[in-house]
């Protein structure tokens, strides 16, 4: 028999590197799993999934994370509200915490903003995206630019993207170690 576990928010510690995944509803187990892989392979702090959303546990989601469910903090939440709480003690430990939502009609370029303190990126439902209540509590609204046809991408292909590129200049400024590819 195999205890399940949720985890706290707390098990998500605050600290000067935090780059914390909140995968907001996201109702393809397969999008959740590439998203928590891509966490664990950036060194993410963990991932939070608020619900309703695909089940963490769906065999879809296992296999899309390659292992990666068992690598890193993954706390689901029932309630917006316990995460909107959670950003304001992260703001009151860490005052350069920057919240990012993502929004294909954001009015920022995701590769402007400065991510070399705490983050914690907020990417949205495949359909509808974040809800209101969470980009207005974002410090930062921010898209990907898109060039050709497509108005957006893959909810896991665009996280990655964002991901990378915290990590990214987060290497170039010196403020994380090089990684191994």
């Amino acid at each position: 028999m195999v205890r399940i576990e949720d985890r706290p928010l707390e098990s998500i510690a605050p600290k000067l590197d935090l780059l914390a995944i909140v995968a907001y509803q996201l109702q393809d187990p397969g999008n959740l799993g590439s998203i928590i892989r891509t966490a664990d392979a950036a060194g993410a702090s963990g991932v939070i999934v608020v619900e309703p959303s695909a089940d963490l546990y769906d065999p879809q989601t296992v296999r899309a994370t390659m292992g990666s469910l068992y690598a890193l903090p993954i706390v689901r939440l029932g309630e917006e509200e316990a995460l909107f709480r959670w950003f304001e003690a992260l703001r009151a430990a860490q005052p350069s915490l920057r919240v990012v939502a993502t929004s294909a009609h954001g009015p920022a370029l995701f590769y402007e903003a400065d991510y070399r303190g705490p983050v914690v990126l907020l990417v949205g439902n495949e359909q509808e995206g974040l809800p209101s209540a969470a980009r207005e509590r974002a410090d930062i609204v921010a898209k990907l630019p898109m060039f050709g046809r497509a108005t957006s991408l893959n909810v896991s292909a665009a996280a990655a993207a964002m991901v990378y590129e915290v990590i990214r200049q987060r290497i170039a400024r010196g403020t994380n170690p090089p990684y191994g590819i």
